[in-house]
């Protein structure tokens, strides 16, 4: 919970700087739209890709959603039984979010030449598909695979609250940020309900953990006047 509460604070500290801010920047030109790309790598192992959109509200207040999908580059203990285990394709866990979020930033810090740096603030929930599934290999005594069966689930925990703060620089068109991310997901969370032959995938998993990762991100910028 002290994660959580030391980003909060952060970006409320970047909220009350951008409203602070807004009083004093002209009118003339604002950039509305903005589409963003964002990489991460966590300390999960995982990685993980998203594309959004995001609208700006005022000159250091944007509203927005991201389409994202994240994978574990590491496999865990694999679940197995007496006769079964899960198949090599589906050691590795994945899945598909949407993350509707907000993105706060304050004035300019300083610039070099054309490019202008700024610290940034972006809270956002990640809405997992609620699903999980592992393919079963039925193995013979001598290893041979007999047959394939499957485990499902539609429990779990499939919703998480993340923050990324970092420094953002560039021009009015374009972009590039790096920075630091928290999440309160957990990447087994929607397969620790997984079981096959009353053995409970959970008990093969690490235990549950907060989030921490390295994000970098590039947005391009529609100017448009008001």
């Amino acid at each position: 919970m002290g994660h959580i509460r030391l980003m909060l604070i952060t970006a409320l500290l970047l909220c009350h700087m951008s409203i602070n801010a807004e009083d004093n920047v002209g009118e003339d030109e604002i950039t509305r739209n903005s589409i963003a790309v964002e990489m991460a790598l966590t300390s999960d192992d995982t990685w993980s890709v998203e594309v959004g959109y995001r609208f700006r509200l005022l000159h250091f207040l944007s509203a927005g959603v991201s389409l994202g999908y994240w994978k574990t580059y590491t496999e865990p203990n694999v679940p197995n039984g007496s006769n079964w285990y899960v198949s090599d394709e589906d050691r590795k866990i994945s899945n598909f979010y949407l993350r509707p979020n907000i993105m706060f930033i304050t004035p300019k810090l300083f610039s070099i030449r054309d490019c202008i740096f700024h610290l940034y603030a972006n809270p956002g929930l990640m809405l997992n598909i609620p699903y999980a599934k592992a393919d079963i290999d039925i193995i013979e005594p001598n290893g041979a695979v007999l047959y394939n069966d499957k485990a499902t689930n539609h429990k779990g925990k499939w919703c998480a609250f993340d923050i990324g703060c970092g420094i953002m620089f560039g021009t009015d068109d374009v972009n590039f940020s790096i920075g630091y991310q928290f999440s309160t997901i957990d990447v087994y969370g929607m397969h620790r309900d997984l079981s096959y032959k009353g053995k409970s995938f959970a008990d093969f998993y690490p235990k549950r953990k907060c989030q921490h990762g390295a994000v970098i991100g590039i947005s391009y910028n529609s100017l448009v006047s008001t």
